[in-house]
């Protein structure tokens, strides 16, 4: 919720449909083995408020959840400190029983739990573009303020050894350069007109072939 209340959890198994309160699990951490912990079924105490849609379209005051999972570290001296956190995306909760959450966006981004302030995506990722190819696909301008470092570029190389000149010279004869158009559905994408649709160049895929 945008006001950030606590809604109490409740637990319950398959074999039993009563409703538990909810009780933190306990693991036994060792560095040398992956520890992992099945909890009960959860439900929330409650709904979002406001779930209705209005004239077919999200309630524009409609309300969240999102779950907060905590791995907390218990020492010897009784004091208790926070080892992991992670916080899911904003969840809709239309009826306590779980198959009634539903999260409000699809693509979920998550904050890495050892880099600041970095976040990850697990999947290809599209901007203007709904089937990216790439880990990150581009279909217009991109404007950036920092470096970019290419596979081509110096800084990024090392045990450099120059290849015999003849030998280059065979590979760029080797290489077709043509006359193409770019396809009606990229260059709508990557704002080309109808001039600018028309190139000279090679192909990457070929390139890669012949170097």
């Amino acid at each position: 919720s945008p006001l950030a209340d606590h809604i109490q959890l409740e637990q319950s198994t398959k074999a039993d449909r009563k409703r538990y309160q909810f009780k933190p699990t306990q693991m036994e951490l060792s560095p040398d083995m992956t520890a992992k912990s099945t909890i009960m079924r959860l439900h929330f105490s409650k709904t979002t408020e406001n779930n209705g849609r209005k004239k077919g379209k999200p309630n524009s005051d409609q309300r969240y959840f999102s779950l907060v999972v905590n791995i907390l570290g218990k020492c010897e001296n009784g004091e208790t400190y926070v080892l992991a956190s992670q916080t899911s995306e904003r969840i809709i909760v239309r009826a306590t029983n779980p198959s009634q959450f539903e999260t409000d966006v699809e693509v979920v981004w998550r904050k890495c739990q050892h880099g600041g302030d970095n976040v990850y995506h697990v999947g290809k990722v599209g901007i203007n573009t709904e089937k990216p190819e790439e880990a990150l696909d581009v279909h217009g301008n991109l404007r950036v303020t920092g470096n970019v470092y290419k596979q081509s570029d110096r800084r990024v190389k090392e045990n450099l050894k120059e290849v015999d000149a003849r030998q280059s010279v065979d590979n760029i004869q080797k290489m077709k350069v043509y006359h193409y158009d770019y396809r009606p559905e990229y260059a709508e994408v990557a704002g080309l007109d109808e001039e600018s649709r028309r190139e000279v160049g090679v192909i990457a895929q070929e390139v890669q072939e012949v170097l």
